[in-house]
């Protein structure tokens, strides 16, 4: 009997301290921010709206099946903003930008291109690294995606682009997207990248995107000192998409509400949409790209052939 129940009281002591780690440490597996959207039902009767964001892929093509657990590839990206997509009508992927290499790799960069014309993107806010390439990457990715970037601070030479984006939700609302990419954060003159920041621009849209009713989105791309000055400087704001310093902030108790993009497609943030009695509410899954879940086969492809030709190009080296 002795020993019965000093096995008894190790088994409470342990299953104690593993209900504590739950506790203490919910986010090690999972990451749910609720703040005040608690009391907002998940369900299709009371969200409005969701968006699915990533940003600093950082040229990360594929699962490098390393870490405990390895994380990340955009196969399994794709399958998952198409099955969270399938799941509620006004559902709706942004990307914001640092999403080719951080360093020069046209044939690697050329790919991803490639793999971005594939996925379901509403918007794009470009990063300081769409730049880092040569012209001729520059060029495919204004090309393909001159009717989904964002550029509300900056002109881009001989290229018209959208300063402002807007899209449905449910119960008749809509949310107005605007852009911000910091100067800051760029390694290249203005005179390489053919960039004409343009602050008067960003303010003029700004003003015209609050004179409606709706959600008010700023995708920005920067530092947090910058931003912290927007904020200030542009109050309407609900909800702040932050790329660039790979930051995994889900502030949603605050006004703006703040959303980090993470780094290298480990994670991607659902965004759910509620409709509050004085505005919007927010709650945030951070879910994780596992080994696990099935690829797109369309993309898998092209990361195939990418890497047959890569590997090709080394030999004749």
């Amino acid at each position: 009997m002795q020993s019965m129940s000093l096995y008894t009281y190790k088994f409470r002591y342990i299953f104690f301290l593993l209900y504590l780690l739950g506790f203490i440490f919910p986010n090690l597996t999972y990451s749910q921010s609720n703040g005040d959207a608690d009391k907002y039902q998940a369900d299709s009767d009371n969200i409005i709206g969701q968006i699915v964001f990533t940003a600093n892929i950082n040229g990360v093509i594929e699962n490098c099946k390393c870490g405990k657990p390895p994380l990340g590839g955009l196969p399994q990206i794709s399958t998952l903003i198409n099955k969270i997509i399938s799941e509620n009508e006004y559902t709706y992927f942004i990307d914001g930008g640092d999403f080719l290499n951080t360093y020069p790799y046209p044939s690697l960069n050329s790919a991803i291109v490639d793999i971005y014309k594939l996925l379901n993107i509403e918007f794009i806010t470009l990063g300081d690294q769409e730049w880092i390439d040569d012209d001729e990457i520059d060029n495919l990715i204004m090309n393909e995606f001159k009717s989904k970037i964002i550029a509300s601070n900056y002109w881009i030479d001989n290229i018209d682009l959208m300063h402002s984006g807007t899209i449905d939700l449910g119960m008749g609302s809509k949310a107005y997207c605007i852009s911000y990419l910091d100067a800051r954060s760029f390694f290249v003159s203005d005179d390489k990248s053919g960039i004409r920041f343009d602050d008067k621009l960003f303010t003029s849209t700004y003003n015209d995107m609050t004179k409606n009713d709706g959600l008010f989105i700023l995708l920005y791309h920067g530092t947090r000192y910058v931003l912290n000055a927007l904020i200030e400087k542009y109050p309407k704001l609900h909800l702040v998409l932050w790329a660039h310093e790979q930051s995994t902030l889900e502030n949603i108790s605050d006004n703006p509400a703040i959303i980090g993009g993470g780094s290298d497609g480990e994670y991607i943030k659902q965004i759910k949409i509620y409709k509050a009695d004085h505005g919007f509410k927010f709650k945030v899954n951070s879910i994780p790209v596992i080994i696990d879940i099935a690829e797109d086969a369309n993309i898998r492809s092209i990361i195939d052939k990418f890497k047959a030709a890569d590997e090709m190009a080394k030999d004749q080296d």
